[in-house]
């Protein structure tokens, strides 16, 4: 059995040398993207997944997951023949702290130059740095990316996931809902007013949309034609566009067909699925897990996202005005969804 493990290892890490893969994904907040993280985790080996009465190791499919915080290290790192002289810039402004940074269980051996050439990564561009870093220096290299990981036999894609935007703006408010500072006090329809268009602002060129604690999220760039078109031109760029509703498992299984990877033996895949409450299937009793997933599909088919029953009408207008501007972005990315996903799905 031994000598079986040794020579599994052994081809699996031929194989990973034969074939780097890079996967960038832009997690953008409160469409799920925890849901894909934790699976990508899984594949990487980097989470206790298998139940006590299967005590084995799931196959691995990727070496690393880097999460967002040491997304611009690994980038500045591993890529220095495809910085702009903006992106060595803001490396060597990064220097120190990506020197200094300890090494976490997710970062594997990123730090090492020219890694990439032998190993598979998925990388995690989140939050306010990452995301901004990934905006101006990464996105614009997808072309060179592929066509260097095409020359060593690999594949480089992204991906990033769009949400109904009426159920993205109250979940961020649920989230985050504002607080004000002293005596200011932000009601529903002052924090709408200024978190409309999120995901289109998040989807620009510039970093628009942040969060605080005082303001919850908040899109500086306010959200017209000029910010829709920018925002439609740069997701038809990604390789993988999916919707919230149907992460698991339509995005997860084009994500394994654009990756090459093989399929899950059924084992390995009833183990790492994923259940609409982005936890893995096996952590939750069946018959939990089958009633939310009756009450997603039916909030699906009455096209109601969570908590719009309890708004008011005159709430429900505000959202929906809130709302209008991600609508275009959110059926093109609909557009690019299975096709029962796009018909079960408004």
């Amino acid at each position: 059995m031994a000598v079986c493990a040794v020579a599994t290892a052994a081809a699996s890490a031929a194989a990973s040398a034969a074939t780097p893969l890079l996967l960038n994904f832009r997690h953008l907040e409160k469409t799920g993207g925890t849901t894909i993280r934790e699976w990508l985790l899984r594949n990487a080996g980097k989470r206790p997944n298998i139940p006590r009465r299967e005590q084995r190791p799931l196959s691995q499919r990727l070496d690393g997951f880097v999460r967002y915080y040491e997304a611009r290290c690994f980038w500045c790192v591993q890529f220095p023949e495809l910085h702009t002289d903006a992106a060595k810039r803001a490396c060597a402004d990064l220097q120190a702290d990506c020197a200094g940074r300890k090494k976490r269980v997710y970062g594997h051996e990123w730090r090492v130059a020219g890694s990439w050439r032998h190993s598979r990564y998925a990388v995690e561009w989140h939050g306010g740095a990452a995301a901004a870093f990934f905006e101006e220096h990464v996105f614009g290299q997808a072309d060179a990316l592929k066509r260097l990981y095409a020359a060593h036999n690999g594949t480089a894609a992204s991906l990033v996931v769009l949400r109904e935007p009426r159920a993205h703006l109250l979940s961020a408010y649920k989230m985050w809902p504002p607080r004000g500072s002293g005596a200011e006090r932000i009601t529903f329809a002052d924090w709408l007013a200024s978190a409309g268009g999120a995901q289109t602002g998040m989807l620009g060129s510039r970093a628009c949309v942040g969060v605080t604690r005082e303001r919850g999220m908040r899109n500086a760039c306010g959200c017209g034609a000029a910010q829709q078109a920018e925002a439609a031109t740069r997701l038809a760029r990604y390789d993988i566009v999916g919707v919230t509703r149907c992460l698991a498992p339509d995005v997860l299984r084009e994500l394994e067909v654009r990756l090459r990877w093989a399929p899950d033996p059924p084992a390995d895949a009833r183990v790492r699925a994923m259940g609409p409450d982005g936890r893995p299937l096996h952590m939750k009793l069946e018959k939990l897990y089958e009633a939310a997933w009756s009450e997603r599909k039916t909030r699906a088919a009455q096209q109601q996202p969570a908590g719009w029953a309890a708004l008011n009408a005159s709430d429900q207008a505000r959202v929906a005005a809130a709302a209008a501007c991600d609508e275009p972005l959110y059926r093109a990315a609909l557009s690019r969804a299975p096709e029962d996903c796009r018909t079960s799905v408004a």
